[in-house]
């Protein structure tokens, strides 16, 4: 477990499966894979091409909403007649069931790449490249600049995501738990719970104990443990991506009985 960082409080690794592989994927040669940016994510326009991605950890399928089959709302499809009296209960229940069974492939209508990743498989020489929809490839200095300018706090960002990817985790998307990412171990969201949530506290930003306290009891109740970023200098441009550092510090609520001094 040497993927622990200097102050990352150590975690008992949650398991989703037993039958855990016995190596780390290890991303490829990803040439002639080409995403599209559309001025929020980068689009991936393949299945194949998303499989090749999502085999090391990179990129989220998308569900349609609401979702379809054959062009017709799963919601018509599984209505049943109340007054149909020749279907038992347990008989509506499985015919529902099986209708809302869908394909891998209709399950999910797009794939995407955060910006984080997307940069981060430009810059590490992968193959991997970004247009813009005009069959032109962005460089490096020019992709950084087309995402710092949609997102502003993009570089930041960017520079914790390389920090936690290089020391082996899978950092995802925390929008749903509220902070900016969440950290899965080395094998990834299919093997493995998350362990931490990562919150970025930009350069003269100051979190209100409130909002402290809220995610403290929410990393409590998802079993993970509240990671903060604390950054001292922005960084202005790609030359300084090498040499720009941030603190990180774990953070839990005191609670009285149990941290009694």
């Amino acid at each position: 477990q040497s993927f622990f960082g200097q102050n990352m409080q150590k975690v008992v690794l949650r398991k989703k499966r037993k039958d855990l592989p016995t190596s780390v994927p290890i991303c490829g040669d990803l040439h002639g894979i080409v995403g599209l940016y559309n001025g929020f994510t980068v689009e991936i326009d393949s299945q194949l091409s998303f499989n090749t991605l999502h085999s090391s950890f990179f990129g989220k399928g998308i569900s349609p909403l609401p979702p379809t089959l054959n062009n017709t709302p799963l919601n018509q499809l599984g209505q049943i007649k109340n007054s149909d009296s020749s279907m038992q209960p347990n008989e509506r229940r499985f015919h529902k069931k099986n209708i809302q069974k869908l394909t891998e492939e209709e399950k999910i209508s797009k794939y995407h790449l955060m910006l984080e990743e997307a940069f981060y498989l430009v810059w590490t020489d992968t193959g991997f490249s970004v247009s813009n929809g005009e069959h032109r490839i962005f460089q490096k200095e020019e992709l950084w600049e087309e995402f710092s300018k949609a997102r502003p706090d993009f570089s930041i960002k960017y520079v914790v995501y390389q920090y936690y990817h290089q020391l082996g985790w899978v950092p995802k998307s925390g929008f749903k738990y509220g902070c900016d990412f969440i950290l899965y171990p080395p094998l990834g969201p299919d093997y493995y719970h998350s362990c931490y949530m990562v919150l970025i506290q930009k350069e003269g930003e100051n979190f209100s104990w409130q909002n402290l306290s809220s995610l403290a009891r929410l990393s409590e109740t998802v079993h993970k443990i509240l990671l903060i970023c604390t950054f001292n200098a922005p960084l202005i441009s790609l030359d300084g991506l090498s040499n720009l550092a941030f603190n990180h510090s774990t953070f839990s609520r005191l609670i009285p009985e149990i941290n009694r001094i």
